[in-house]
This record gives C-alpha cells, sequence and structure tokens, in this order.
C-alpha cells in the first residue's frame, strides 16, 4: 500500500513538473511570437512610411508635370496662331508680289538646255548641286538630256497661292508650261519630258551659300 502511495506521489509530481515545463515553454513561445509580431509591425510600419513618402513625391511630381504640360500646351497653341498668322501675311504678300525676279533661274535652267549648257542647268537644280558626287551626278544629267531633249519653250509662269502643302508653306512655287521637242527615236524613258505640252511645279529659292537663286525642285504635282 506504501509503494502505491509513492508511486503516486510521484506520478503526480511528475505530472505537475510535466504541467509547469508546458506552461512555461508555451509562455516563452508566446513571449517570441509577440516579439516576431511586433518586429513585423514595426517592419511593416516602416514599410507603409516609405510608401506613403514615395506616393507623396510622386503625387509632387504628377502636379508638375501635369503644369509643365499645360504650359507646353499653351505654347502650341500659341506656335500655331502664329504660323497660321505668318502663313496668312505670306500668302497676302505672294498675291502683291511682283515675282518676276524669282523667274530668273527658271529662264535660265530653260535657256541652258537649249544651249546644250548641261553643266549649267545641272548647277541650277539645287538638290543636285549639292551633291558630293557631282562628277558622277551631272554625267547621268547629261545622259538624260542630250540627244533627249531637242528644245523646250516657256510658255507661261504663275506663282503659285492655293493650295500649298503645310511643309511648302513661304516656298516660292511656280506652275510652268512648258512646250517641249524631243529628239525623233529618243528613249521614252528619258529626259522626264514628253513631246508637246508640259506642266511641272518649279519650287524658286535661294542658295545661301553661292547667294544665288536656283530651282529647288521640279515635280508633277504639289
Amino acid at each position: 500500500m506504501k509503494k502505491f502511495a509513492l508511486v503516486m506521489t510521484c506520478s503526480l509530481i511528475i505530472i505537475v513538473l510535466i504541467a509547469f515545463n508546458y506552461l512555461l515553454w508555451d509562455r516563452e513561445n508566446k513571449k517570441q511570437q509577440n516579439a516576431s509580431n511586433n518586429a513585423s509591425i514595426t517592419v511593416l510600419g516602416e514599410r507603409i512610411n516609405t510608401l506613403t513618402e514615395t506616393n507623396q513625391e510622386l503625387q509632387s511630381k504628377v502636379k508638375t508635370l501635369e503644369k509643365d504640360l499645360e504650359a507646353l500646351k499653351e505654347e502650341h497653341e500659341a506656335a500655331l496662331g502664329e504660323l497660321e498668322e505668318k502663313k496668312a501675311i505670306i500668302g497676302k504678300l505672294k498675291e502683291h508680289l511682283n515675282a518676276e525676279f524669282l523667274h530668273e533661274p527658271i529662264n535660265e535652267w530653260v535657256e541652258a538646255l537649249n544651249n546644250g549648257d548641261y553643266e549649267s542647268a545641272y548647277m541650277l537644280e539645287a538638290a543636285a548641286s549639292d551633291r558630293e558626287d557631282k562628277a558622277s551626278g551631272l554625267e547621268e544629267y547629261i545622259r538624260n538630256y542630250k540627244n533627249v531633249i531637242k528644245s523646250m519653250e516657256i510658255e507661261s509662269i504663275e506663282l503659285v497661292t492655293e493650295g500649298v502643302p503645310e511643309d511648302m508653306t513661304g516656298e516660292f512655287i511656280f506652275r510652268v508650261t512648258l512646250n517641249v521637242a524631243r529628239v525623233e527615236g529618243a528613249p521614252e524613258n528619258r529626259g522626264g519630258f514628253s513631246e508637246g505640252t508640259n506642266k511641272r511645279y518649279i519650287t524658286v529659292g535661294l542658295d545661301r551659300e553661292k547667294d544665288i537663286l536656283v530651282i529647288k525642285n521640279i515635280s508633277l504635282v504639289l
């Protein structure tokens, strides 16, 4: 009986010790969890603060960009207004301008071709005269006209004042009617002109380096 009581007493003591250890373990575990949770909350708080600051900076940049965009829109509208005004002024100037002196490079070009002076004709065309390979360019130019165009006569020159493309505003463009005689039997694909009446749009401008009027472009349409 005494042994049974001793066993029971020992068992109770062991149970109490185990329960006490469990309580201590649980308490420490909860402390660690609380510490971990507190650390996580602190980290999250710091991240939230960082994100809040970043958001505020971005909002400030957005407001600055919106102001800049608005200023650019105003500048763009003002520039468009000035462009329209300049176009109107240029249009009025063209209507009242005596543009005969601008015919000079066209007259000289036709005269040079009629005289067989292909180099002078070539050099009057600004696009050609600006080429680096002038020698080979001249050879090709001569092949296109020599023994191809027999003669060329100007029937009319009119300054174009309406229907000018936006990118050509301010250019002096002439509607030129030419009467062309081709050499009989010349290749059809050379010279760029057919027998009889030919209409071309010829743009005249200033070669700033040489300070002379030149032909900037010759085309079938505007």
